[in-house]
């Protein structure tokens, strides 16, 4: 069994993508006030000891009994407001892709029965706003836990830089977006009236694969499990605009789980517009 990294008891996880809808000025992220301040951060090394409770808190009973579909905590700044928060996450989408069965490979049963961890949507509360956090295009097998041992399907601590570039593929998936190191992401933030998208920016120039709690050159997620029953990492990305730089980790389970098929292949230019 592989020797797991103390950060990932629980399986905590950094997320790098927060997804807020179009909206006008003056949403409010802060009111006159120091809620901010009365928050904790716990993903570091210090307040691991509280991270572990929170999750087991979480993890005791099922989502039905408790209502935890995981947990998030984040520090950093939006649109020029210093923010700190540490949240239960309300609700926990899982979308999988199926890649398309291709000649000789469609009667492989390990083929035809692979499934990939395309999306995540997480939900959660501030002190001033709700937010929806969008992991997209994440990749990588995402059998059930139960199927190997409880352990992640990912190698440990797979890292994927950020990228604000679209698919080639539009809204459709090809299996060459699951297999790669990249990840998109957006943070939507709501006061009830209004919403907001910030999207998490791509570097101008990819930095090192790192710790991104830790290191303060690194944008991207780490991800410690990912399946089809848990996903949790570490995350650093800068939302919206240059310097507005969030670090978080979570932890969560899925509440809802959605599976439908990659349409493009590796190689295939001619399904769902694909770019030439």
């Amino acid at each position: 069994m592989a020797k797991r990294n103390p950060m990932t008891s629980h399986g905590l996880p950094m997320l790098i993508a927060l997804a807020a809808v179009t909206a006008c000025h003056d949403l409010p992220i802060s009111k006159q006030g120091n809620a901010y301040e009365q928050q904790r951060f716990i993903c570091t090394s210090e307040r691991q000891s509280e991270w572990r409770d929170r999750v087991s808190d979480c993890n005791g009973d099922d989502f039905a009994t408790n209502g935890c579909a995981g947990i998030i905590s984040m520090e950093g700044e939006l649109e020029g407001v210093p923010i700190r928060l540490t949240s239960t996450l309300s609700a926990a989408v899982f979308e999988l892709r199926r890649p398309p069965e291709i000649g000789d490979h469609a009667d492989n049963a390990e083929t035809s029965t692979a499934r990939y961890l395309d999306r995540i949507d997480l939900v959660g509360t501030g002190p001033y706003f709700l937010f929806t956090l969008k992991l997209k295009s994440i990749g990588g097998r995402a059998g059930d836990a139960s199927d190997h041992g409880g352990e992640a399907v990912d190698d440990f601590g797979r890292f994927l830089f950020l990228s604000d570039a679209p698919s080639l593929y539009g809204d459709s998936r090809s299996i060459g977006d699951m297999l790669d190191d990249r990840v998109r992401g957006d943070l939507r933030i709501s006061n009830g009236r209004e919403n907001r998208d910030l999207a998490a920016l791509e570097p101008d120039e990819q930095p090192a694969s790192g710790n991104p709690i830790t290191d303060s050159n690194v944008r991207g997620l780490r991800l410690f499990e990912a399946n089809a029953n848990l996903v949790s990492g570490l995350f650093a990305a800068e939302f919206g605009e240059p310097g507005a730089l969030v670090r978080g980790c979570f932890w969560a389970r899925p509440t809802r789980t959605t599976v439908s098929d990659l349409s493009v292949a590796i190689g295939d230019d001619t399904e769902s517009g694909a770019a030439p």
